[in-house]
């Protein structure tokens, strides 16, 4: 069985977040963090959902990424867009007649 700082190990390792664990197993997120953080003790059953958590979530990303469009599109590079010059205004018709 795992201790704490080697569940959080396992947890970063696989890039998963404690929401993550709380949300593909049967305990709770708070439970994940009071696991993580020591204050509750590593259970035999704490210890096999959190790393059910962790596994399924840490699945769940592979898949995601496995099926995702292989094929990126390029972006096609625009020219360099031409500096705007203001041009002097010209008088108003009323102020040129005056």
């Amino acid at each position: 069985m795992l201790n704490r700082q080697e569940l959080i190990n396992y947890r970063l390792l696989r890039g998963v977040s404690q929401n993550e664990v709380a949300k593909y197993s049967d305990i709770s997120q708070t439970l994940v963090v009071l696991l993580e953080q020591g204050e509750k003790s590593v259970t035999e059953y704490n210890h096999r959902e959190y790393c059910k958590g962790v596994n399924a979530a840490y699945q769940a990303k592979k898949e995601k990424l496995k099926n995702a469009p292989e094929k990126v599109e390029k972006v096609e590079k625009k020219p360099p867009l031409k500096k705007m010059v203001r041009k002097k205004s010209t008088p108003k018709n009323s102020e040129a007649e005056e």
